[in-house]
């Protein structure tokens, strides 16, 4: 009788200890990133751009369309932090190899968000995102798409 209450308390212990090492120490991989924080909404002001935009808890996707000269369309995007603690930008994925796709004269450029950046918990961040036209020469319906994921930890 006494090995079996040694067992359950010994078990019981077990998983507390390996719950406790889950919670704190798994590997975010990015499968499980909505946990902690998520993309929660964006707002543009367009100029002579016909904009789409999607996005789900960890990534946006922009597809713009030029329809003029000097035309720009900037996106500020908001990060929310749904956890208990503070989250980390472990990794900025997408506009760089975007902007090496063609054409490559439509740029996608971030601002006001680093690998490394901290949410503090239960707060929002906001970045910029802005899609510059960079030819001399205009061709009309110039489009180009990006997509922007996140990962956090």
């Amino acid at each position: 009788m006494k090995k079996n209450y040694l067992f359950a308390g010994i078990s019981l212990v077990l998983v507390a200890v390996l719950s406790i090492i889950y919670v704190f120490f798994y590997d975010n991989d990015g499968k499980n990133d909505s946990v902690l924080a998520k993309i929660t909404g964006y707002k543009e002001e367009v100029d002579g751009v016909v904009s789409k935009v999607s996005f789900d808890d960890n990534s946006i996707n922009f597809d713009v369309t030029f329809e003029k000269k000097e035309a720009t369309v900037t996106y500020l995007v908001t990060i929310s932090n749904l956890s208990d603690r503070d989250v980390t930008i472990k990794s900025i994925n997408g506009l760089e190899s975007s902007n090496m796709e063609e054409p490559t004269y439509v740029l996608f450029e971030l601002s006001d968000l680093l690998e490394g950046d901290t949410i503090e918990a239960k707060k929002t961040r906001d970045f910029t995102v802005i899609v510059k036209y960079d030819k001399d020469e205009f061709i009309e319906n110039t489009n180009k798409n990006a997509t922007l994921r996140l990962v956090f930890e």
